[in-house]
């Protein structure tokens, strides 16, 4: 009984080897010939298969295969639900903070949110979405102008953003937001998300730091779930990252200073 028949198919093929060729390696009986014949015959019937040209049918069916209807855009939408009510941080910052996950049914709550309206005006696209513009009164010349002030899905969804507050369980740390809104067509979905702080008010009030808001965008075939569930993890991971980031430039500056404090109280005056 062989545990490796490709080696075997190898070893047959081989012209290379150093025995003489009277030499037997190995013995074959004719039901292996014929089964080592029967492996090459499905090579090369695979391998015509692939030289084939594919025909203008079997170009519009494979293209096909990635673009999804309506119902297929909830079911995304749901899935995407699914997906984020299953994230957690890790180990580590399970401790020093909790989660709040909130599905939005407005995205123009969220902040800076024109500024994705502002990429979808100037970036050619095929997403089911249009701008919002709004009235603003120019004190300095006395006239009112349009201005963009976010953008509306061109069909009903399940919710049309998600805010995830990432809550502080100790008083010394801070607390953050990370926002994420999408844009969706027949066959692509497009996340942009943001991650920020809050700045301390008060013991009582606390407000959201937007001048540090710094939106990051993923388009993806709708019709992947894996690729979904992988642009989840990232944004995950993206949370992660900077909360280490402000831990770490937090307690070291800590440690410095304590370093120094303890030095000037070993002076000798």
């Amino acid at each position: 009984k062989f545990t490796n028949l490709l080696e075997i198919k190898q070893l047959s093929n081989n012209k290379s080897i150093k025995a003489g060729f009277t030499e037997k390696f190995c013995t074959f009986s004719k039901e292996l010939r014929d089964y080592l014949n029967s492996i090459k015959q499905l090579e090369s019937i695979q391998l015509d298969s692939k030289e084939k040209e594919l025909t203008l049918l079997d170009l519009v069916k494979l293209d096909a295969e990635e673009y999804i209807d309506k119902d297929g855009a909830i079911r995304a939408l749901e899935f995407i639900r699914d997906e984020m009510n299953k994230i957690k941080l890790e180990k580590e910052l399970i401790q020093l903070f909790e989660l709040q996950i909130v599905f939005l049914e407005e995205n123009k709550i969220i902040p800076c949110i024109e500024i994705v309206a502002n990429w979808l005006k100037k970036n050619k696209n095929e997403f089911f979405a249009k701008l919002t513009y709004e009235i603003e009164f120019d004190h300095e010349t006395g006239f009112e102008d349009e201005v963009l002030s976010g953008f509306e899905l061109e069909f009903d969804t399940p919710f049309k953003a998600i805010s995830i507050e990432i809550n502080r369980l100790f008083p010394n740390l801070m607390c953050y937001q990370c926002n994420i809104v999408f844009l969706i067509s027949k066959r692509l979905i497009r996340f942009f998300y943001f991650i920020t702080n809050y700045n301390d008010e008060s013991w009582e009030e606390k407000s959201l730091n937007e001048r540090d808001i710094q939106w990051v965008t993923d388009e993806l075939k709708i019709a992947n779930t894996e690729a979904i569930k992988t642009s989840i993890e990232n944004i995950v991971y993206m949370i992660s990252e900077r909360i280490h980031k402000d831990l770490k430039f937090k307690f070291t500056l800590d440690n410095e200073d304590s370093f120094i404090v303890n030095n000037d109280d070993d002076l000798p005056f």
